[in-house]
């Protein structure tokens, strides 16, 4: 899919200390049977981490992003909302 190298190469400089709205992680979603499938996995989303000053800004992020202006990602079904970390940390292996 041409679409998402681009999707990827556009999010490489959020992952950056120091921008407006920086990605902590990011993936696809997948059903419960997909772990139990030998390897087919289907998709049912994604999900995005970000961190920004603003909600506005995470959303105009958002909506600048191929996934979105393509369609891919269907706008319709869109959530944004605050986070507040309790416990953990965003490294992921």
């Amino acid at each position: 899919m041409a679409i998402r190298e681009q999707h990827l190469q556009e999010a490489l400089p959020t992952l950056e200390p120091g921008v407006e709205v920086s990605m902590k992680l990011g993936g696809a979603l997948l059903t419960p049977e997909s772990l139990n499938d030998g390897g087919s996995r289907k998709m049912v989303g994604s999900m995005l981490l970000l961190e920004a000053e603003s909600l506005e800004a995470v959303t105009e992020r958002i909506e600048s992003d191929i996934y979105y202006t393509s369609g891919v990602w269907d706008r319709s079904r869109l959530v944004i909302l605050p986070y507040v970390k309790a416990l953990g940390t965003t490294t992921v292996s």
